[in-house]
């Protein structure tokens, strides 16, 4: 061993194996932290957990709690209601019960005298604003043939209100007549009826008043033989046209819009063909004649639609039905002062037969709002909806149609004649191939026919121009420069003792027959498409004049059709 030389080997292996178990160390460490983190990131979540199941139980228990709380409301503030009920409105609850009782008995003859004697002038008189009362008062009187206390009776509620109980004793008076089947009846009927209608405003008329108009126009109520009530409906009309200026044209263009979604589109291969070829003014204006008289003939068109409702027998047991409904809603609608107590009497009792969910028992009271809902209408855009919305009945369209007809009928002619004299005597047919251009000039032809009569000499025409074509395309093809090069191959083959004339002579004989068989290819594939296209296009020119026949053909049957610019009602 050198002098001086110190051996460290030893610490070097010492400080390794240090190192090593460091590292050990550190690791063992590292994945002892790492577990720790998972285990605690572990507890986190399951402690955001239960976190969240302990707030979802929070809000669960405050709804129920809020729920609670509500039904224990609903309860209390419920009696409290009745109780004002009662207090101020008991006399018109009694009313009420006894008018529907009355009401539900088959024949007002059979009521009892112990139901009759309830109701007196005190009931009337205890009630001092209910319009229901006296007429309760002067139906007992009717029933018990007191004629003095009926006329007292009568004059009481038509003076509290006159629209209600004109209404109410129109149709008691139709039950009445129905059941006896007696004339003097009838006339009464008309009378109250005739006495309702006065008190309606055409413009701003409730959604029921159909109801009524309906029924009347199908005899539910009998037979007005002095049109006592015909005359209302007709001064309804004549107000609407007298305060509108623009009234008849409003009915117009409704019935035109309406006419307009019978039209349908055209789609065979002759329309398509002709669409192609015509020019395109021409063809809007055949098109739009004729899906006007499609629109007016077709199966499901606008007269089989007018026919099918006026020849359908109204349903006269629904008329009679709905009547009696509004019969008993008249006399159920509680009054303005009346009505908030008894819908918060409604809503309470939502709310406990939801037990206490505050929130279902408002949408079930929007429900009955949205179905109470009868906003004032005009009286004709109302008779229009009923005519044109599928879900209305037959005898509410037979009703509309026969108070509108001046309009539909106007309309309808309209719709049909507008266009009429915008359908082209004749029509211009062109085909046109805007990528061929033959000695400088595109390809064009242009034909013209009234009724397809001149067929053949349009289909001549087209072929002969396309067989022109053709032939100036092909015979620019030419072989001068093939022909060139073969006469030069031979002049070199002919001094073929060089060798560069051999070889130049023999390129110069395969190009010149390369090139004749380009050009024969370029003529034969000329050839076939100027002929494949001739073909195409005489298919589309015949397929064009079949739609310009059958158009023709269309349009003369329906002006030899009796009464075609009309409808018949």
């Amino acid at each position: 061993m050198a002098e001086g030389y110190v051996d460290l080997s030893g610490v070097y292996a010492a400080i390794s194996s240090l190192k090593n178990d460091l590292n050990q160390q550190i690791q063992a460490v590292g994945r002892m932290l790492s577990k720790r983190v998972d285990d605690v990131q572990s507890d986190v979540q399951e402690a955001d957990k239960k976190i969240v199941k302990v707030h979802d139980d929070l809000l669960d228990m405050d709804k129920r709690m809020a729920m609670a709380a509500a039904l224990q409301r609903a309860v209390t503030e419920i009696i409290r209601v009745r109780q004002e009920l009662d207090q101020n409105f008991g006399t018109q609850k009694l009313v009420r019960e006894y008018m529907l009782g009355i009401l539900d008995a088959s024949d007002l003859s059979l009521i009892t005298k112990s139901t009759i004697s309830h109701c007196t002038e005190e009931l009337m008189l205890s009630a001092p604003k209910y319009w229901l009362a006296p007429a309760l008062v002067a139906l007992a009187a009717w029933i018990s043939d007191n004629r003095p206390l009926a006329e007292r009776a009568i004059k009481e509620a038509y003076k509290r209100d006159g629209e209600k109980t004109s209404l109410l004793f129109a149709m008691i008076s139709r039950r009445v007549s129905a059941g006896r089947k007696r004339e003097m009846d009838s006339d009464t009927t008309f009378r109250w009826l005739s006495c309702y209608f006065s008190f309606q405003d055409p413009n701003r008329m409730r959604s029921s008043i159909v109801s009524f108009v309906d029924a009347y126009a199908n005899g539910i109520f009998g037979e007005d033989k002095n049109h006592i009530c015909s005359e209302y409906i007709h001064h309804w009309m004549d107000v609407l046209l007298q305060s509108n200026p623009d009234f008849a044209n409003e009915q117009k263009n409704y019935w035109k819009n309406y006419f307009d979604k019978h039209k349908r589109i055209q789609h065979s291969s002759e329309d398509d063909a002709l669409k192609a070829l015509a020019a395109p003014e021409q063809y809007r204006s055949m098109n739009e004649y004729l899906t006007r008289i499609d629109a007016s003939e077709n199966p499901q068109g606008i007269k089989a639609e007018i026919k099918g409702i006026m020849s359908r027998q109204a349903d006269r047991d629904a008329l009679i039905q709905e009547i009696d409904n509004q019969l008993k809603k008249l006399v159920n609608n509680y009054e303005e002062d009346e009505a908030p107590l008894r819908d918060e009497e409604q809503y309470l009792e939502f709310v406990k037969a939801y037990k206490g969910d505050e929130e279902q028992a408002r949408l079930e009271m929007d429900a009955i709002y949205a179905k109470r809902k009868d906003d004032p209408v005009n009286f004709a855009e109302r008779l229009s909806t009923a005519i044109t919305n599928p879900n209305e009945p037959i005898s509410a369209k037979k009703t509309g149609i026969a108070l509108l007809t001046p309009y539909i009928s106007a309309a309808f002619n309209e719709f049909i004649t507008a266009p009429k004299a915008d359908y082209p005597q004749a029509i211009n047919l062109t085909v046109h191939e805007s990528g061929k251009i033959t000695g400088g000039q595109r390809f064009d032809w242009e034909g013209e026919t009234k009724d397809s009569s001149n067929r053949e000499e349009l289909v001549t025409s087209l072929e002969k121009t396309y067989d022109e074509h053709r032939d100036a395309c092909v015979n620019l093809v030419t072989d001068d420069a093939a022909n060139k090069h073969l006469k030069q191959g031979k002049v070199c083959l002919y001094f073929s003792v060089f060798i560069v004339p051999l070889f130049v002579g023999i390129h110069l004989r395969k190009l010149g027959h390369q090139e004749l068989q380009s050009n024969a290819n370029m003529r034969k594939s000329l050839t076939n498409y100027y002929n494949s296209q001739k073909a195409t296009n005489v298919n589309l020119l015949n397929q064009a004049l079949d739609a310009r026949a059958a158009s023709n053909k269309t349009v003369e049957d329906f002006a030899a059709e009796e009464n075609a610019e009309s409808i018949a009602f």
